[in-house]
């Protein structure tokens, strides 16, 4: 809360009464569904309650809400993004920029703005070897079985691109010279 994009960001996306409680009370920012999370995973329970799939009639209002809310790429938090990687990058560390599946329903909402956000993974990948960016979305997104909502994989589609992701880290690991120290 005290970067100023991020200060910026909320102040506009949030209530005042949000806002203001979050820069007195830093935890505040933590709503109990997320309290709920953490603590399972402190707690090792890591099991997926997501389970079956969506149904779009179920989703039609969350759709036009969506519709409402275009993706935007803020220049001051981009900039902080390409800072926060090169900043890795510059001090050897390789970065994995990573699309998890979401569902092409959802996708297609703004398609361009997702384009251009997609645009920049892809650029930042090409000018440097130590930036990677695997993106799971374009092969999963229209299979609606996977998905237990149209941003969250249900537990098969967990499994399935968790699979893929660590078959990938290994090929990653492999091509980069970083698998042969003997961990």
């Amino acid at each position: 809360m005290n970067d100023a994009p991020m200060s910026e960001y909320m102040r506009q996306q949030a209530s005042w009464q949000e806002y203001y409680s979050g820069k007195l009370i830093r935890t505040t920012r933590f709503r109990d569904q997320t309290i709920n999370i953490a603590l399972r995973g402190l707690l090792g329970r890591i099991e997926n309650k997501k389970t079956g799939s969506f149904r779009l009639e179920d989703v039609s209002g969350y759709l036009k809400r969506q519709k409402e809310q275009p993706i935007r790429v803020e220049p001051a938090t981009l900039q902080l993004f390409k800072d926060t990687v090169e900043f890795l990058t510059d001090k050897g560390i390789e970065v994995l920029l990573l699309h998890i599946p979401s569902t092409d329903v959802l996708n297609n909402i703004d398609s361009e703005a997702q384009k251009e956000v997609l645009d920049i993974f892809n650029v930042m990948a090409k000018q440097s070897g130590k930036i990677h960016f695997l993106n799971y979305n374009k092969d999963y997104e229209h299979d609606h079985s996977l998905f237990y909502d149209l941003r969250h994989l249900n537990k098969a589609g967990n499994k399935l691109v968790t699979d893929r992701l660590a078959e990938d880290l290994g090929t990653l690991l492999v091509n980069s010279g970083l698998g042969d120290h003997g961990s």
